[in-house]
């Protein structure tokens, strides 16, 4: 785009307020060309549009600021909400950093230690282990521990 490489330029040339000024008319331009593919049921482009709208919104921040670190964050992970693929791995990723955290950490179940112990078998520990995922996963998606209060629910009556 015309006004982005003009905004470019200028922040090469270390002059702020111009690159600004382009990189607000860049976003303008991104905003219109994202209404009309919108209108006309282009999405897949209006979402193109859209990535670069707010991307052009980003340059216009300072640079070393609070805004413009998340949104260069929102944009790294899922592309403002328009690359579906990005939110999905960032999704996953998410899930095991934190399936592998209470593995090494621990978690407590009904009294039970399950996590990462030197004493237990590969076998046991790699059991551990795709319960840690479990708990992530369950968790993550809040889906709720339904399952081990109906079976800890099961396992009282029958001790009575």
């Amino acid at each position: 785009m015309y006004y982005e490489s003009l905004g470019k330029k200028a922040f090469a040339e270390r002059n702020r307020k111009q690159a600004v000024m382009y990189f607000e008319q860049a976003e303008e331009v991104s905003r219109n060309l994202r209404k009309v593919s919108e209108r006309q049921g282009l999405f897949e482009l209006a979402g193109y549009f859209f990535i670069k709208e707010m991307t052009h919104r980003r340059y216009q921040m300072p640079k070393f600021s609070w805004p413009r670190l998340v949104s260069k964050a929102v944009d790294t992970f899922c592309g403002y909400g328009e690359k579906p693929a990005r939110v999905i791995m960032f999704s996953l990723v998410i899930i095991v950093l934190f399936a592998l955290a209470y593995w090494v950490l621990g978690i407590a179940d009904g009294g039970n230690g399950i996590g990462l112990q030197a004493d237990l078998s590969i076998e046991q520990n790699l059991m551990n282990l795709g319960t840690s995922l479990y708990f992530s996963v369950v968790t993550f998606t809040t889906l709720g521990y339904g399952d081990l209060a109906v079976s800890y629910t099961h396992l009282r009556a029958h001790e009575t």
